[in-house]
């Protein structure tokens, strides 16, 4: 019986010593190849070795790319840096037959003058037979995540109870389609026959030849968007409670105290492996179409794509408002419609009381400019060209934002006042750019509405307005 024991004992500890070995071994594996760091930061906790140089290039120990590829994400970061012209100078290089130095936008009092400024020269898709006079009813709202379009959403929502238009709406629910760009005829609100959408703002990835088979030709295509980090920031700070098959909610146990710049230390192994089901991972981009595939992350490197996806972008959209120019977009929203200024009043939503202050070095800001290289890309654009459309616009544009802005106040401290009579106004004198108007509680109450309950009202008064119970026709 001793004589077994001691056979047994050597056994067990060679046992030990190879299974020590391939632990090791995986490891070694692990921390050289980096599958997507979903494993190297919680087996291998191995700090990402990066520096910013003098120079401002960002220089990174993951070598996750080819080395040309590398280049162009560094290429990419560079520019943006620097700033806009640096880096949309460049799409000219791609565009022979183009005006350089030029960008086109289409006088607005008559059919063939033009003035010239910008980026490169294209023709704005703002037709003049969009504004022909009368304010514009048919509208597609590309709605992007965690940007302040649950506000703008809002606006055309209330636009269309009080002109009694048709809003193409899914039967259940408040979204259309989060996570591609098909809408299905067969999940929507149907139409009886005669009748046509007037209006999109729900969340649907944004593909143009999908959506034009329910609006006419002079529908108007706007957007929104906003700084790239400001949506990383409300992103995390939104879905870490409500979006639970990602791993938002362990950044903010791992990284207490600054959860942005720990999220953006690992961002592969807190995010999910689709981008089409991530909120971060150059969420507006991939909201306004840019083509997701397996080679997304190598793709997202890619400048010729990029340059690609913005022009395609450029030529379809009439406006995409900024956020950090949110005022400045509404007022040239409400001319480029031909609305009244009743219909771009707002107040804000989603506004929550518990996100994070969050801090960053530049360090930290480097490796988002990496990590959202599309997103920035999209921003700095039209930012840009926002800013051309508004110089365009002359110094009678500021004039009437300075009074939009005096009556948006005025319009919120008397919303906000609890106390007042129930049948309270307040009475807005006409300008040279609206007519006078109103204001209720039936218009605050309204403005105050979240996103859920908002598309619940409008479908229910769009089925009671048409006479629909059940989705009995459909006509295209």
């Amino acid at each position: 019986m001793a004589m077994k024991i001691q056979d047994v004992r050597p056994r067990r500890q060679y046992f030990w010593v190879f299974a020590l070995s391939i632990l090791v071994l995986t490891g070694v594996v692990l921390t050289k190849y980096d599958v997507r760091g979903k494993f190297q930061s919680f087996i291998v906790a191995r700090p990402v070795a990066v520096s910013v140089p003098q120079s401002g290039k960002l220089i990174s120990s993951r070598n996750l790319l080819k080395r040309n590829e590398t280049r162009n994400v560094l290429e990419i970061v560079d520019r943006v840096k620097e700033g806009t012209d640096s880096f949309l100078i460049d799409f000219d290089k791609d565009m022979s037959n183009k005006n350089k130095n030029a960008y086109i936008k289409t006088n607005r009092t008559t059919n063939n003058t033009v003035q010239e400024s910008g980026i490169w020269k294209t023709t704005s898709t703002v037709k003049t037979d969009i504004r022909d006079g009368q304010e514009v009813r048919n509208i597609v709202y590309a709605k992007v995540h965690k940007a302040a379009s649950s506000v703008i959403q809002n606006m055309l929502l209330r636009f269309a109870m009080s002109r009694k238009l048709n809003v193409l709406l899914p039967i259940e629910g408040h979204i259309l389609n989060e996570h591609g760009s098909q809408i299905d005829d067969h999940k929507i609100l149907p139409l009886p026959k005669g009748e046509n959408y007037n209006i999109l703002c729900n969340h649907v990835i944004f593909n143009k030849r999908e959506i034009q088979r329910f609006f006419p030709k002079t529908t108007a295509y706007i957007g929104i968007i906003r700084h790239p980090l400001q949506q990383l920031s409300s992103a995390l700070n939104y879905y870490a409670k409500r979006y639970h098959k990602s791993n938002y909610p362990l950044v903010f146990k791992m990284f207490p105290g600054n959860p942005l710049a720990g999220f953006l230390s690992r961002p592969y192994a807190f995010d999910l492996d689709d981008p089409r089901q991530s909120y971060v991972n150059n969420r507006m981009s991939i909201d306004l179409g840019f083509p997701v595939s397996t080679r997304f992350e190598r793709d997202k490197m890619n400048i010729g794509k990029i340059k690609e996806f913005i022009k395609r972008l450029d030529a379809n959209f009439d406006l995409m408002l900024i956020v950090e120019l949110f005022d400045e977009s509404l007022v040239l929203l409400r001319r480029l419609l031909n609305w009244r200024t009743e219909d771009i009043l707002y107040k804000k939503l989603n506004v929550r009381s518990d996100t994070y202050d969050f801090h960053l070095t530049r360090r930290e800001e480097y490796l988002h400019m990496r990590w959202a290289p599309i997103d920035y890309a999209l921003y700095e654009h039209f930012k840009k060209r926002l800013q051309i459309e508004i110089s365009n616009e002359g110094e009678d544009f500021y004039m009437e934002l300075k009074k939009y802005r005096q009556v948006r106040d005025d319009v919120v401290q008397f919303c906000g006042f609890n106390n007042k009579p129930e049948d309270s106004k307040l009475s807005v004198e006409p300008t040279k750019w609206s007519k006078g108007f109103v204001v209720t509680d039936a218009l605050c109450n309204l403005m105050s509405e979240g996103e859920t309950s908002m598309v619940a009202m409008v479908k229910q008064r769009q089925r009671d307005r048409l006479g629909l119970t059940e989705p009995k026709y459909i006509h295209f």
